[in-house]
């Protein structure tokens, strides 16, 4: 059976109340509402015009967390995890990480109707604490995680039908940190695969107090596990690295940096250096941290958590290309990101809200209140299934 089966749900757009899921839905964004008395997964399914329709909720099995305000050692939000990629969906699998469970959870989609999942397992964290990012490789059949607590580092395990296997012993990264961390500063942001699922990069940023540069840190694959060390680099003009998308078919990334507000780098897939193609300065920015790459128009778009707008970026050039003003819907600021079609996801976590942004016209479609789907200021993570 499955676990409480999941309490179903119509968004605060469709006017509210008890629904079953849509019949053949083939395309669906999953959020983590990240709750610290229970986490759960809440899928929302994307219509053919791309706007957000029924939600489904569904208990992770695991408990949420926040990083602590450094001045007052209290519960933070929102950026409540610190990350990009708290949830990750390959194939028709779903992968989250609950942070003060010190797990990993795995469901697996209906591919006919992306907002039904099914519970697989569960799995613990071997030596780490507070997981707040999460890579899959399908090729390798890999799921890595990153925690960024008092013990912080890259751990792995394999995954199949049956569910999440048995992580392996930490590969640190040496963070001086607590459990639950403080931050933004000093804390990991973001794993993920390569395009070619050769390689693993972790983003982490940097401890101005003291002196501690931020850097990225790349495992190799080696014989479907992940390489026990890593190499590590600081690139050129970047500082608090953030949220990060490979540029499709090169060695290029975008990366958000708060410090600057966004960069180019490159990954010398002999070496694994990491450098700097281009800095992006972006006018007025206070908290660049997440990014997505648009299908539709092959440019990147940026957030701000304090600024209510996306930033568009040319890659790999580096160009900003506009910039579309949102703060007309009252949100504070945007979060995690998915991009499917012509179609820019975005997650207010303040204000329980998800906004739709057409990437071609830049125009909002949509602006939604979630929080009868228990999404609330220490929601963090987004990731899209297209059928």
């Amino acid at each position: 059976m499955r676990p409480a089966k999941a309490l179903l749900l119509l968004s605060a757009l469709l006017h509210g109340g008890y629904a079953r899921p849509a019949a053949s839905c083939e395309k669906a964004i999953y959020l983590q509402t990240n709750a610290v008395e229970g986490n759960s997964i809440v899928a929302l399914l994307i219509g053919s015009d791309g706007v957000l329709g029924a939600g489904a909720v569904y208990p992770t099995m695991g408990k949420g967390g926040s990083r602590l305000d450094v001045m007052t050692m209290q519960p933070a939000s929102p950026d409540a995890l610190l990350s990009q990629s708290a949830i990750a969906v390959v194939g028709n699998n779903l992968f989250v990480i609950n942070a003060m469970s010190n797990t990993a959870s795995m469901f697996r989609i209906n591919t006919s109707n992306a907002t039904d999942l099914h519970y697989i397992n569960s799995s613990p964290i071997t030596g780490g604490d507070f997981p707040n990012t999460i890579a899959v490789s399908a090729k390798h059949k890999l799921v890595c995680v990153a925690t960024t607590g008092k013990a912080n580092g890259v751990s792995c395990a394999t995954f199949d039908r049956n569910g999440l296997g048995t992580f392996d012993s930490l590969r640190p990264l040496g963070l001086t940190q607590s459990t639950p961390p403080t931050g933004p500063p000093n804390t990991v942001s973001q794993v993920s695969f390569t395009e070619d699922e050769e390689f693993l990069a972790v983003t982490v940023k940097a401890d101005p107090p003291t002196n501690k540069p931020g850097f990225v840190a790349v495992y190799q694959v080696r014989g479907k596990k992940l390489a026990r060390e890593a190499v590590r680099s600081s690139p050129a003009d970047t500082a608090i690295l953030f949220g990060f998308n490979q540029i499709p078919r090169t060695d290029k990334f975008i990366v958000t940096d708060p410090s600057i507000g966004a960069a180019i780098l490159s990954l010398d897939t002999q070496s694994c250096d990491v450098t700097t193609v281009q800095p992006i300065n972006i006018t007025g920015q206070l908290a660049t941290c997440w990014s997505v790459i648009s299908p539709a128009t092959g440019t990147a778009f940026v957030s701000d958590g304090a600024v209510n707008r996306l930033v568009e970026i040319s890659v790999p050039k580096g160009d900003i290309v506009s910039v579309t003003d949102l703060s007309a819907n009252g949100d504070p600021g945007l979060f995690d990101m998915v991009a499917s079609g012509e179609f820019v996801y975005a997650l207010s976590p303040a204000t329980s809200a998800v906004t739709v942004v057409n990437a071609k016209s830049k125009k909002m479609v949509q602006h939604v209140t979630l929080g009868s789907l228990g999404i609330g200021a220490y929601a963090q993570g987004m990731a899209l299934f297209e059928g």
